[in-house]
């Protein structure tokens, strides 16, 4: 670069084809990695229940189960999580999930929702139960973890539709 006679713009390319290089090499030791992650990462078990008076308990799997579940196998490929919060209007925080690897590549994802007021929670408590909603549902979403229970195949339905309905 202090060279006087080095052609700079042929420099250039040569730095811009490095660093693509070095882009692709990146692209593939995530893609590498996160295929054995995918291969190790659990079923995440519905553990969680909230009581709703009147109706069936409502289960969903916790926020620490889906962190335990990714831990082992995501340190061991070179992956982490990380998050990032911001509030795109009143009343509506959204909550980015991010997956890095030590290639440095990175994933994201980002969901938003409104403060869940829900069961009389005061406005701390609804703007924290959101974030841990869009928290552990961005890591499900973001490392495509199976959750044990979620799908029942319509068995809890207590209504069907008829057969006239089935010939519509």
């Amino acid at each position: 670069a202090r060279d006087p006679s080095v052609d700079l713009d042929r420099f250039e390319r040569l730095v811009g084809l490095r660093n693509e290089e070095n882009e692709r090499l990146a692209i593939v030791a995530f893609n590498e990695a996160f295929a054995k992650l995918q291969a190790e990462l659990p079923a995440v078990v519905m553990t969680g229940e909230v009581i709703i008076p009147g109706r069936k308990p409502q289960k969903y799997p916790k926020l620490e189960d889906v962190i335990k579940a990714f831990k082992g196998p995501g340190g061991l490929y070179g992956f982490s999580l990380s998050g990032r919060i911001s509030y795109p209007a009143p009343e509506v925080v959204a909550v980015t999930t991010i997956l890095r690897h030590s290639s440095g590549r990175s994933d994201e994802t980002t969901l938003q929702g409104g403060f869940d007021k829900s069961g009389g929670k005061n406005a701390i408590q609804s703007l924290g139960s959101t974030i841990s909603y869009l928290r552990r549902y961005g890591q499900i979403t973001l490392l495509n973890i199976a959750v044990a229970g979620e799908d029942d195949d319509a068995a809890g339905v207590s209504e069907h539709i008829t057969e006239k309905q089935v010939a519509e």
